[in-house]
């Protein structure tokens, strides 16, 4: 009799190791549910104790051992987490990090889910790119999306998206632009492309204030916040005045970036905002002739800067042509052509960073 495809499911979670116990997760009752249809296959998974990168790895595990079944074609992994009532009871609450609605976090009179900020405490890495085309990947897989352009002094997201359109108020709320499927702010919608912005300090505090108690955002499932450079005033009022969900930090493979990031990471932890991983910006370019890679600032030491400091490299972005294209056509890549190479980097990120963004949720419900 032919193996059924719930047995199959079974035999490889079977292989997959709680490593801190060296027993597989099945054996351990972490998977409680499998259902299979036409080669779509769910399953729950239900951790037992709160340790995020532990139960990430399992889950990734997971997902790789049923996707290398043949005639798979969809995978849905739902993590569940049981804790106890009070320290005398037996009985649990499951919490499910797919299922479950978190609280929008609130924006001056607006509802966001999840709000994430998108950093390089160094101008010049791509930042502003890597912002725009996450926000395109984040609206791609289904999640309603804001993008909001901090930089007071350098603002790139009205040509980003080819927008010259300016905001419209009732005197108390200002209106986003929307384009591309996102509700958008930024300082360069209020000044002419030409004019510098010469602000004082209390001049800019004030924009930051403005964009974020007196835009209406309405409610969305998640906001990605373009920072400025540097680790001063404007970052540390936008990770304390919102209450940031996590983070992720752009760098380039050269030194000098690396050394900004590292400070970058540091402001986040002493803020005690979540860091999802850093991304490297024009890691390498692909030479269209042979196909031969050239790395441009020579050997990267990002994976190292990760590793040292115990965080992920979600991604190493190409110096792709067709990505720096469109940023100056003004369409963002992942939106015009969502199956090239570079948007499913980014189409993959997205769906990474709202994995983490779930499980640190889940860590936090204890």
């Amino acid at each position: 009799m032919a193996e059924t495809l719930e047995n199959k499911v079974l035999h490889a979670l079977g292989q997959v190791i709680d490593h801190d116990s060296d027993q597989n997760i099945v054996s351990l009752g972490l998977v409680k549910d499998i259902t299979t249809e036409e080669g779509k296959v769910s399953c729950v998974l239900e951790f037992n104790e709160i340790d995020q990168k532990k139960n990430e790895k399992i889950f990734e595990d997971s997902k790789k051992a049923i996707n290398e079944i043949p005639g798979v074609t969809k995978i849905n992994i739902v993590t569940t987490y049981h804790k106890k009532n009070n320290e005398d009871s037996d009985d649990d609450t499951s919490i499910s990090s797919e299922l479950e609605q978190p609280q929008p976090e609130s924006v001056g009179t607006s509802k966001i889910k999840y709000i994430i900020a998108v950093s390089s405490a160094k101008g010049g890495v791509g930042k502003s790119t890597v912002s725009v085309n996450l926000a395109s990947a984040f609206k791609h897989i289904g999640l309603k999306v804001c993008l909001l352009d901090a930089d007071i002094y350098g603002p790139s997201l009205p040509k980003m998206i080819g927008s010259k359109d300016k905001p419209e108020s009732d005197g108390k709320k200002i209106e986003t632009i929307k384009k591309f499927g996102l509700s958008t702010m930024s300082m360069g919608y209020m000044v002419n492309d030409e004019n510098p912005i010469i602000w004082r300090g209390l001049m800019v505090m004030k924009a930051i204030n403005e964009m974020i108690e007196k835009v209406n955002w309405g409610e969305a499932d998640i906001m990605i916040i373009d920072m400025p450079p540097g680790t001063g005033d404007v970052q540390l009022t936008l990770t304390q005045k919102l209450k940031l969900t996590g983070s992720v930090l752009v760098s380039t493979p050269q030194d000098i970036a690396l050394i900004d990031v590292v400070r970058g990471l540091k402001m986040f932890e002493k803020t005690n905002v979540p860091i999802y991983g850093i991304i490297e910006n024009m890691s390498y370019f692909v030479a269209p002739d042979t196909g031969k890679e050239y790395q441009l600032y020579g050997e990267s030491k990002t994976e190292a800067i990760a590793e040292k400091y115990d965080y992920e490299l979600l991604a190493k972005i190409p110096h792709d042509p067709l990505l720096m294209e469109q940023c100056e056509k003004g369409h963002p890549l992942t939106d015009l052509f969502p199956e090239h190479k570079v948007s499913q980097m980014f189409i993959e990120m997205a769906e990474d960073i709202l994995k983490k963004i779930k499980l640190n949720k889940l860590s936090e419900t204890t």
